[in-house]
């Protein structure tokens, strides 16, 4: 129980930065270019949610492989959710980060 809320705390935990994004969004969209750059150095600290996104891989691919026997489809839910988030690293080191350098 311990372990499934803590994957569950820290997989809602990694989605925080996904959701500020699209919060601002609007506003972000209509600043000018030197405004935009300016602004993208409040994001430096965001690193920070490397340890999140990697603890909570770990946690769900832990949960997985302990459910694995005892509830299958359980366990191929904490390992689809650990692939996604693995997704994710994929798609923003090969199109996010590159853009915003």
């Amino acid at each position: 129980m311990i372990l499934k809320l803590l994957t569950l705390a820290l997989t809602t935990l990694i989605v925080i930065p996904a959701g500020a994004h699209l919060f601002e969004f609007p506003a972000k969209i209509r600043m000018t270019e030197a405004d935009y750059f300016t602004v993208q150095s409040i994001y430096a600290g965001w690193g920070l949610f490397a340890v999140a996104i990697l603890a909570s891989i770990t946690a769900n691919g832990y949960l997985s492989w302990r459910l694995r026997a005892a509830d299958r489809p359980a366990a191929r839910w904490a390992l689809t959710s650990a692939l996604l988030i693995c997704l994710t690293l994929v798609i923003f080191f090969i199109w996010v980060f590159p853009g915003s350098r």
